[in-house]
């Protein structure tokens, strides 16, 4: 009974990062509960960690989102430099990138961008292999009497 608990409770744990990594690229609506970063949230953090690859992408897609395009792709640059595998902030500088008609620029980021995707998910994989929980059954149902 224990190892069909646990079982269950890593299946439901280890899916529930695949579908966060999954939705991430493709600009699903965001639940309720998941509210976009606050910039003076976001600037407070860059007052103390200017390097801080989160904060700078999160300063960048909310300039994205308010259409200030040349602050986004100042934002989402430093974020790339400061670390390369920052998916979020390759697909919003391609977002960005095509806005001001870079073509070539914007695929490469989407492209990457989703080359990390893909790379997050085989990791993903790797583990429920690991575990064997991709090899597990669905639990029989029982007739309603």
């Amino acid at each position: 009974m224990r190892r069909g608990l646990w079982c269950s409770i890593s299946l439901v744990v280890v899916a529930s990062f695949i579908l966060s990594s999954c939705s991430s690229v493709w600009d699903f609506k965001r639940p309720r509960w998941r509210k976009a970063p606050r910039p003076n949230n976001l600037a407070r953090v860059l007052s103390r960690a200017p390097q801080h690859a989160g904060a700078l992408t999160g300063m960048g897609r909310v300039q994205f989102q308010e259409k200030n395009y040349n602050e986004a792709v100042s934002f989402l640059s430093k974020a790339v430099t400061s670390n390369p595998p920052l998916r979020e902030a390759h697909y919003y500088l391609g977002l960005t990138d095509a806005r001001f008609g870079r073509k070539d620029d914007s695929q490469k980021e989407l492209a990457t961008a989703a080359q990390i995707e893909h790379e997050e998910v085989e990791k993903h994989q790797h583990v429920l292999r690991i575990l064997n929980l991709d090899q597990l059954e669905a639990p029989e149902r029982k007739p309603n009497p």
